[in-house]
């Protein structure tokens, strides 16, 4: 049995080697001479590569933007957890926590256009501002990292992409 085994491998190394996948669409099969420089493939239902932070924002505006109305931060997280590297969800917690920082002045220069909720799970208008005062300055603060434009254009609002937190989104943008 030990000599079938190693004639067969002797004659894939000599004769070529056939790489395919496990299961799913095999289509890109290709027998190259060993003997020879030739592409390396793998199998059709090979798993893609995970994806850095920018990725993972790509993955949650893409998961809202596919169920408006059902769609769940919690839920689009998990989902998108599963195809993105380790650090991308640390990364790109890191900078919506800024912007929130930001609209609650917990930073030198903040906004101070939000508060927590009585039972600490949202940020809302503090008592007194006007209506959505609070998702504003959020969606300002946060612009750059969903890739969207502050609002209004003109004058642009203070809050709009902070310096505070230029560092912390561009490592999450930068991290492909």
């Amino acid at each position: 049995m030990r000599k079938t085994l190693f004639a067969l491998a002797a004659v894939a190394i000599l004769g070529g080697v056939a790489f395919v996948g496990c299961g799913g669409d095999d289509s890109n099969v290709q027998i190259i001479d060993a003997g020879k420089d030739g592409p390396i493939v793998t199998g059709g239902d090979a798993a893609p590569p995970k994806v850095g932070c920018a990725g993972y924002v790509t993955c949650i505006n893409d998961c809202f933007a596919a169920n408006p109305m059902t769609a769940t931060g919690s839920g689009c997280r998990t989902m998108c957890d599963k195809t993105a590297k380790p650090t991308a969800a640390m990364k790109y917690g890191a900078a919506i926590a800024c912007g929130q920082d930001f609209c609650a002045g917990n930073l030198d220069a903040g906004g101070n256009k939000c508060t927590l909720s009585a039972d600490g799970k949202q940020y809302v208008d503090r008592p007194g501002d006007p209506t959505d005062t609070c998702t504003n300055c959020l969606g300002n603060s946060l612009a750059n990292l969903f890739g969207d434009t502050c609002k209004p254009a003109s004058p642009v609002p203070p809050e709009c992409n902070p310096a505070e937190c230029k560092t912390i989104t561009d490592a999450c943008l930068n991290d492909k």
